[in-house]
């Protein structure tokens, strides 16, 4: 089920979204990836480092295992080097559009989404995907500028440019030393924003610790980057409208994080003791396994007429298949036919319904046939 709240321009349904460099994906990282997003619960994931469509289709369903979520995937693009991946949650979103923008190295992934509002019009969200160049020097900086340029000369093209989301691994070290953070921020025809406004010398300072996103390691195992926190290299920029919400998205206030650092890890290990107290150790220790980058995550409130109702969805899915129910921490507590579920008091449940044509989910306080 869907929850909408009501606010004071209307109803309001908020959204968690997530920018992620998985680095080397590999069959046993997929228990990490479905901590990483149980706990979280992002309604968008934007990925980088995807290697092929086997690894998105199985971190789709690794994900879709938690049952947080009735999760659907974009369309694999395979170009040159390792490519970009859009899982979004279909209980809400829709997508309404994929397109990529070829660069020197890599692609440039575009999703525009929309929301399944009803009563008002559409809202669309138009995020974009990328990993620039990386490695320190002017050469490589260069590249990242070029790059970025063929995105906003693309942008450009666009008759709308409403609710834009620019984000992933852009590998930027320092401001002043990165013409493309420069063009991005500051000299462009399209401005972006810094949701957190922190923009600086990133690269090893102390006074930016809370913001870096490289490395969670200061040993070296499956690829990836050591020396410890000491790098912002993975962002979300996004137009002015989504910080005002002129166009019915906006940025939530401190919402803006690196999921994990608590600012207290600068060139240390995510691991390092003691943990971070503020989230669960199982979380910190998948995020430390899965990849040498953090998740950067922000939320999102979506100004929308309503939801479609529950009974008008299952209409549309054909017969009922079976049910799946999960505890609040995500374990798969019965899989089978409706009529054989045990009877549960008192205990807040997902019950994901299995139709012939999609799946609906709905919350629920105990169950009982």
């Amino acid at each position: 089920m869907l929850t909408v709240v009501k606010g004071s321009l209307g109803n309001v349904d908020t959204l968690t979204v997530m920018y992620y460099n998985i680095l080397n994906y590999h069959v046993d990282k997929l228990p990490y990836y479905r901590t990483i997003i149980g706990y979280s619960k992002p309604d968008v994931i934007l990925l980088n480092e995807v290697i092929d469509d086997t690894v998105s289709i199985a971190m789709l369903n690794a994900i879709n295992e938690v049952g947080i979520c009735n999760y659907a995937k974009a369309r694999f693009t395979d170009g040159p080097d390792k490519d970009n991946m859009l899982f979004y949650n279909a209980d809400k979103l829709a997508l309404a559009l994929e397109d990529s923008i070829r660069t020197r190295l890599r692609l440039i992934n575009r999703y525009l989404l929309y929301h399944k509002n009803i009563g008002i019009d559409t809202v669309f969200m138009d995020f974009y995907s990328a990993h620039l160049k990386g490695s320190s020097g002017t050469t490589n900086a260069m590249r990242r500028y070029h790059e970025t340029k063929k995105f906003t000369n693309y942008l450009e093209q666009l008759t709308e440019k409403k609710n834009v989301f620019f984000g992933g691994d852009f590998n930027f070290y320092n401001y002043e030393t990165e013409p493309a953070c420069v063009y991005l921020l500051d000299s462009g025809a399209i401005k972006f924003f810094d949701p957190i406004n922190s923009i600086g010398n990133w690269h090893d300072n102390p006074e930016f610790a809370i913001t870096h996103t490289q490395s969670t390691r200061t040993e070296a195992f499956g690829g990836g980057a050591t020396g410890g926190l000491d790098d912002r290299f993975d962002y979300i920029f996004v137009t002015e409208d989504v910080l005002n919400g002129t166009n019915r998205v906006k940025y939530v206030e401190n919402s803006y994080m690196a999921l994990g650092n608590d600012g207290q890890r600068l060139n240390m290990s995510l691991i390092a003791e003691p943990l971070n107290e503020s989230l669960p150790d199982s979380v910190t220790f998948a995020l430390y396994y899965s990849s040498d980058h953090l998740p950067v995550i922000m939320k999102i409130t979506v100004e929308v007429g309503g939801m479609a109702i529950m009974e008008e969805t299952k209409n549309n899915l054909g017969e009922l298949i079976d049910i799946e129910v999960y505890d609040i921490n995500g374990r798969l507590i019965y899989k089978g036919i409706r009529e054989n579920a045990p009877n549960i008091e008192n205990e807040i449940l997902l019950i994901r319904n299995n139709y012939q044509f999609g799946v609906v989910n709905e919350k629920t306080v105990g169950i009982s046939w």
